[in-house]
């Protein structure tokens, strides 16, 4: 009672726009946390920030530090609404048609048979509820996923690598691909045969890729220690930090400032210590996920012929993908 609404993920996103275009880098992950603090890895926060200048530029007051919060104004929809079709468009679709391509050339399927397969990627209700009415933007992750995919398709490992990383630089729920990347990663270096070359390039390009994703959060950090722009206030210092040998998260080491800026950044992205399911009773849904798909395929449950036609198909979208389920009818 008396506690102003938080008006669920597009405040959430809204409010990421709102911190990074008004605060310093080295408030990103510091700023206000329970208001929606900034959880998603940097690639989501640069995002926010090029998203919330155009913001600025069409109406200020819709991101406007401190004041905008719970704004529910019917311009401001529209422009989330349209920043997430145009993040889709710049993404998403080019990753889905260049798969779909690849899927097809490897299997020799015919283009009619391919558009019809794209069209039903780009037309999946769970993407379009979730990214267009609950509000998020998952379907960048899906794209730079995609574009990874399609580069393992194409004989691309390395490009493979940079966009799978550009994934969980977006939303660390592309781990929940991670396993299948870097299995066929790791086998195509030691199947036919040992080849230590591509497995060394395979991992300095991953490496590289992950210097880049973090490379302007660390410049921001720099200019703000030029800066002597101090954390907020009401900062506490990351859990990690204090697993550091001393002469590197002593104030005095010149890493300082640095270390607590990324090991922050680590400690929002993945919450052990704030509960990994903290107050958020969907998300008991994801671990149980790949152990109901392997049910599904070991062990299917065939349903009777005249319950058939009474069954319904559930869908589980979001970040995951679709996870069909037959419910039998009374």
């Amino acid at each position: 009672m008396g506690v102003e609404p938080m008006h669920g993920d597009f405040e959430a996103q809204r409010h990421w726009m709102e911190l990074t275009i008004n605060l310093p880098v080295t408030h990103w992950y510091f700023h206000d946390l329970p208001w929606w603090g900034l959880d998603y890895p940097p690639l989501t926060a640069y995002h926010s920030w090029v998203l919330g200048q155009v913001g600025w530029l069409v109406e200020p007051s819709w991101f406007a530090l401190y004041l905008s919060r719970g704004n529910d104004d019917a311009g401001l929809k529209v422009f989330m609404r349209a920043s997430v079709v145009v993040s889709e468009y710049l993404i998403y679709v080019p990753a889905a048609v260049l798969c779909v391509r690849q899927l097809a050339k490897h299997h020799s399927v015919n283009t009619w048979d391919s558009s019809i397969a794209l069209t039903a990627i780009l037309m999946q209700p769970a993407t379009i509820l979730i990214d267009h009415g609950h509000f998020q933007y998952n379907t960048v992750m899906l794209g730079f996923t995609l574009a990874s995919l399609a580069s393992v398709l194409a004989g691309r490992r390395l490009w493979s690598c940079v966009f799978f990383v550009a994934a969980l630089g977006f939303k660390q729920m592309a781990l929940f691909y991670a396993p299948a990347i870097a299995a066929y990663l790791a086998g195509s270096c030691i199947s036919p045969r040992l080849d230590l070359p591509r497995l060394f390039g395979i991992a300095i390009v991953t490496v590289a890729s992950f210097g880049v994703l973090f490379l302007p959060l660390v410049l921001g950090t720099a200019y703000d220690v030029y800066r002597n722009i101090p954390l907020p206030s009401d900062a506490t210092l990351p859990p990690l930090l204090a697993s550091l040998p001393s002469w590197l998260s002593s104030e005095k080491s010149w890493l300082y400032p640095y270390l607590v800026q990324l090991t922050q950044a680590i400690h929002r992205i993945f919450p052990f210590s704030r509960g990994l399911f903290e107050d958020k009773v969907a998300n008991l849904c994801t671990p149980p996920n790949p152990r109901l798909h392997l049910i599904t395929l070991w062990n299917p449950v065939p349903l009777p012929p005249e319950k058939k036609s009474d069954s319904v198909e559930g869908l589980r979208g979001h970040e995951l993908g679709v996870l069909s389920v037959r419910i039998p009818g009374p």
